[in-house]
């Protein structure tokens, strides 16, 4: 894997699919769909790797670059990592919103479920 560059511009190069402006190409706007990625039809299927250039102020590279350094990983690993953890925040808020919007009787019999359970665990 190639490692990250700064670059004087305040820009950063970053090892990712990119997908050319004005692509009509369906499977190449699926990023999010990895069985696409091995298609042939697909655009990543010929582009495996390259890389695009995203905008930040030179404060905010640096700081990614320190963490990235801290946490072992390139930047491009690193910011794929930040990525999942929104992601995953994003799971876990709109988890709390069902919960906040569970019927009390509901919520109840779930307690009184787990409660049975726990119960059978301690014997």
């Amino acid at each position: 894997m190639r490692h990250m560059w700064d670059r004087p511009d305040g820009l950063l190069e970053v090892e990712a699919p990119a997908v050319p402006r004005g692509c009509t190409n369906k499977a190449a706007k699926r990023v999010e769909d990895d069985s696409m990625r091995d298609s042939p039809s697909s655009y990543f299927a010929y582009t495996p790797g390259m890389t695009t250039t995203i905008k930040v102020t030179n404060d905010v590279r640096d700081r990614l670059k320190a963490q990235a350094t801290r946490a072992h990983r390139t930047l491009g690993e690193h910011l794929a990592h930040l990525a999942d953890l929104a992601d995953r925040e994003g799971r876990f808020e709109a988890m709390r919103q069902a919960i906040a919007i569970t019927a009390p009787e509901a919520m109840e019999s779930y307690s009184n479920e787990v409660a049975g359970w726990e119960q059978l665990d301690r014997d």
